[in-house]
């Protein structure tokens, strides 16, 4: 069977008359608070596998864990303060 035409482009604004500014606002914005999250998390998630990794082939057990956890979590905080300085939500 072929895709249905139109399936995963975007609905053009015209079409979307339900949606009033304020709303379509709130919803960027909520899609934005999700992509913090996720790339926290993941960052974390990066930074322990790593960390685990080295502690699985170096006897360092659980301290590069510990380091690449940390590296993580500051990973993820760098990236919320670069997404928090770039945007304006004046333009969300």
């Amino acid at each position: 069977m072929a895709p249905a035409e139109g399936v995963g482009e975007p609905v053009p604004e015209d079409l979307m008359p339900l949606i009033d500014p304020e709303q379509r606002k709130q919803w960027k914005l909520v899609g934005r608070v999700g992509a913090i999250g996720i790339q926290f998390v993941i960052s974390i998630m990066i930074g322990y596998a790593g960390g685990s990794w080295l502690d699985r082939h170096l006897p360092t057990r659980p301290w590069m864990t510990l380091v690449g956890v940390l590296l993580g979590v500051a990973a993820g905080f760098k990236s919320l303060y670069d997404i928090a300085k770039s945007t304006d939500l004046d333009k969300l």
